[in-house]
């Protein structure tokens, strides 16, 4: 009999274990991009995210710059559709191309996440 109440300890102990595991770890209490926009999921305990969220496109004239872009004085930013997302550019005027290959955006330095050409025009790609 203690056996048993022995193997029905260790069983109900990893249990509870292996549950608060999968709730800590589940993902349960985040951000979620969903449309273009951040959604909360749960309680997080961080606070929504600053970045530009996803939003699925298949033009330019879908996208919208975030405020916190058009402020900035050091690139005339806007917003294109690349790759079906909405992405922030810098466009790099002095750069017409065919093809990415011909692209360099190494004057914005680390704020380039990509650079691409996009309709004749080189992009830094920077949100």
């Amino acid at each position: 009999m203690k056996k048993l109440l022995n193997i029905i300890l260790i069983v109900a102990v990893t249990l509870i274990i292996v549950l608060v595991g999968m709730k800590t770890f589940s993902g349960e209490d985040t951000w979620i991009c969903s449309d273009g926009e951040w959604i909360k999921h749960g309680n997080p305990s961080t606070p929504k995210p600053t970045t530009q969220c996803d939003k699925f496109c298949v033009s330019d004239n879908e996208c919208e710059t975030p405020m916190k872009f058009l402020f900035q004085s050091n690139c005339p930013f806007g917003s294109a559709c690349i790759n079906n997302k909405c992405r922030v550019v810098c466009p790099i005027y002095e750069s017409a191309c065919t093809t990415n290959t011909n692209c360099n955006c190494d004057q914005r330095g680390d704020r380039t996440l990509n650079c691409i050409c996009h309709r004749g025009t080189c992009v830094s790609i920077e949100g």
